[in-house]
């Protein structure tokens, strides 16, 4: 999946938890806002990890994607430190598989530590 569409599908994901957790998602906006974006290779690997999340209780949305045959393409996560030990070894998304890698100049290596809410996709 390109890069653009890895974010519009972060989008549609988000909006989903907004409208199916309205108060989780108005304590985020309220008192943090940051928001991880990541990316799994494909439909499986995202499902495989929205059941992981379910064996952990932890809350999210499903966005399923009517314009490619309803493929699940983006999940948005609660905002807990469970949700972020969960995804730390899940890379940043932009990654477009399958292509050469390519090597991002400006990354100076250093992390916030706000991987809040977290919206993974394809």
């Amino acid at each position: 999946m390109t890069a653009g569409y890895q974010m519009s599908m972060s989008i549609h994901g988000i909006v989903e938890f907004s409208q199916e957790y309205p108060l989780i998602y108005q304590q985020w906006y309220k008192f943090s806002k940051a928001i991880t974006v990541l990316s799994l290779p494909n439909e499986e690997f995202l499902k495989g990890f929205a059941s992981k999340l379910s064996q952990n209780n932890i809350k999210f949305s499903i966005f399923i994607e009517p314009d490619i045959n309803n493929q699940v393409t983006a999940i948005a996560i609660e905002p807990s430190l469970e949700a972020k030990k969960l995804c730390s070894s899940i890379p940043l998304a932009l990654k477009e598989y399958n292509k050469p890698k390519a090597i991002h100049k400006h990354f100076n290596g250093i992390q916030n530590g706000q991987e809040d809410v977290v919206a993974c996709n394809l």
